[in-house]
């Protein structure tokens, strides 16, 4: 089974309304898979977030991101 890897950036969205933001986005994949060929229906969607405030490295937050999305990598 094919798995798609979806990182979501929002800058400037409050921490508290990312699972929100990405139960909309696992919803609208859901509704849109069954549409899709036969290959395309197989795939799984690994959508993973992490929220980012103002006072946070984004390099230090997108370096945890790949190697969370790329764990067969160092």
């Amino acid at each position: 089974m094919t798995t798609m890897k979806l990182l979501l950036l929002s800058p400037g969205m409050p921490a508290d309304q990312i699972p929100a933001r990405v139960r909309k986005i696992r919803d609208a994949f859901e509704a849109w898979r069954p549409s899709q060929r036969k290959e395309v229906q197989a795939l799984q969607l690994n959508l993973g977030y992490s929220s980012c405030e103002g006072t946070e490295d984004i390099a230090r937050t997108l370096e945890i991101a790949s190697l969370m999305m790329h764990p067969d990598r160092d």
